[in-house]
């Protein structure tokens, strides 16, 4: 199980994420935004390897069809009042950071999302170092 704290306290360890409290907010966020868009296997298994704190943002919403990482973005900016440039880069921190986590978890999310968000859910330290200029 992944742990609140922990995965707060690793997306908030990324350079592109102000402090603890983006870091939190950042996590609400995405987590709220993705769920929906899942496969159904890859939900159920999110919600096994999230603690109770975070179920919440799991439940929010029906089952939604994948969407761009652009549409993403801008939903994650919105519910973080943060450009859709931040919202993307937020959900690659708490996407490669759920993956980096559970390995499992990762590849089953990367099969549910948009192609440049599923390689941080697949190779979450790959991506990164893709990423850098």
């Amino acid at each position: 199980m992944i742990a609140h704290q922990d995965l707060v306290d690793r997306v908030a360890a990324h350079e592109e994420v102000a402090d603890a409290e983006e870091a939190r907010r950042a996590v609400h966020a995405v987590l709220a935004v993705l769920a929906p868009r899942l496969a159904p296997e890859a939900r159920r298994d999110l919600r096994r390897e999230l603690p109770k704190s975070l179920w919440e943002d799991l439940d929010r919403g029906q089952a939604e069809p994948a969407a761009a990482s652009g549409s993403l973005a801008r939903r994650v900016g919105e519910h973080l009042h943060c450009p859709p440039e931040q919202g993307l880069r937020l959900a690659r921190a708490v996407v490669s950071e759920l993956a980096l986590a559970s390995p499992v978890l990762g590849r089953e999310m990367a099969a549910s999302l948009p192609e440049d968000l599923a390689q941080w859910s697949r190779d979450p330290t790959g991506a990164r170092g893709d990423a850098e200029p």
